[in-house]
């Protein structure tokens, strides 16, 4: 401070303010300066507090970590880095921290246990499987409620309240990539029969043998025999038909986040097939970008519930084959034809039956799948994806596939 300044210790709130506002650069040691020096945008140099039983350190390292300016002590900087400032996150970051500030208050004015991390709720919840993943001591379980949809379910008795679950949902942080327009391309597959295969032009098989024939491994949604849709990892050829095929049900997720992490820090590529809130949640829970992840998702109108899907197949198995379980299932069979209006749905059984019924468009859907995800998706779509949060995530993906 030059030598005719005026002495300002005794500035009151609103001069405080003030000086901070209109500085062209913050150097102080103390907490509250700092934190108003973050919410007003100013470039600041933070000082370690020395000769004083006021020891800051602690929340100091708290408040920076949280907001990521750990780089702003003195012993870290540089003199040419004194003004730059990056408060390109603070916004989001800010916004994430005063939604955990009013679930806590909610939670306590409700009488709900405010001690244990607050998750979004139901209706924003895309059950992504993010908090699940991250948890250190895995005391989060995804647990299906009475419509067949997975929440997440803490072990009170087991947290540790780190909040690291908190800090990894992609709806609590708003989590979008914010990058430009995208570019699009009209692409299919030269492989007549692999189109044959295919809901739609076969594209993502395509990128699947690229990623296979590196080594790499290919994540997408299966039906496991019950005709339960699960994610799995395939890592050759033969397998990758499984992946095929448009499934109307929420897939299973279960830990191929922590699994699809282990294969990218090791070097491996993958290939992650999934609906837009499920990429939103794997680039949520992986925090960084993987030069070696390649993501494909598609326009997603809704995801029903795993319950309906399952009492519909069991009701097709009544009706089809006196109760006997199909061996393979097919809602997008082209063999009728592929046209923007008509195509089949195949339900085969053992002993060679086979119940093809030609289905009619409606707004994009057959008119038997429209009843799992068009006219009665205000009772059987989850609620965060029908009430629009899965188009808030879309701008997560790589690779869109539009079907």
């Amino acid at each position: 401070m030059r030598e005719e300044a005026p002495d300002l210790y005794s500035a009151g709130p609103g001069e405080f303010l003030t000086l901070i506002d209109n500085a062209a650069l913050v150097c102080s040691d103390s907490f509250h300066c700092i934190a108003l020096s973050i919410l007003l945008k100013r470039p600041f140099i933070v000082y370690a507090r020395k000769g004083s039983l006021d020891n800051i350190s602690s929340r100091m390292d708290t408040l920076l970590g949280k907001f990521d300016f750990q780089d702003r002590w003195d012993t870290c900087l540089k003199e040419e880095e004194y003004l730059n400032c990056d408060y390109s996150r603070l916004d989001r970051k800010l916004a994430a921290e005063r939604k955990r500030f009013l679930a806590y208050v909610s939670a306590v004015l409700e009488e709900k246990d405010a001690s244990v991390p607050y998750l979004a709720d139901r209706r924003n919840c895309t059950g992504c499987t993010a908090c699940a993943n991250s948890c250190p001591l895995h005391c989060i379980t995804m647990k299906p409620d009475e419509n067949g949809f997975r929440y997440p379910v803490i072990d009170t008795k087991a947290c540790i309240h780190c909040n690291t679950c908190v800090r990894t949902c992609p709806v609590l942080n708003d989590s979008v990539n914010k990058e430009g327009r995208p570019e699009a391309y009209a692409a299919y597959s030269l492989d007549g029969t692999l189109r044959m295969k295919s809901s739609s032009g076969g594209i993502f098989s395509e990128i699947a043998k690229i990623v296979l024939a590196k080594g790499g491994a290919v994540y997408g949604a299966a039906y496991d025999e019950h005709f339960h849709i699960h994610h799995i990892a395939v890592e050759n050829l033969e397998d990758l038909d499984a992946l095929r095929g448009a499934k109307y049900a929420e897939s299973r997720l279960g830990k191929t986040f922590s699994d699809i992490k282990k294969r990218l820090d090791r070097g491996q590529d993958v290939l992650f097939s999934g609906t837009p809130c499920q990429v939103g949640g794997l680039k949520a829970y992986l925090n960084q970008e993987y030069s070696n992840l390649l993501c494909v998702d598609f326009v997603c109108h809704g995801v029903p519930s795993p319950m309906v899907w399952s009492r519909y197949v069991k009701y097709r198995a009544r009706t089809d084959n006196g109760g006997t379980s199909p061996i393979t299932i097919n809602l997008r069979d082209k063999s009728s034809g592929w046209s923007r209006y008509r195509y089949s749905n195949t339900f085969e059984y053992a002993g060679g039956t086979v119940h093809k019924e030609l289905e009619t468009i409606f707004r994009g859907l057959p008119v038997r799948i429209a009843v799992l995800k068009g006219t009665a998706g205000a009772v059987i779509l989850r609620l965060a994806i029908f009430g629009g949060y899965g188009i808030f995530l879309r701008r997560w993906m790589t690779i869109k596939v539009l079907l």
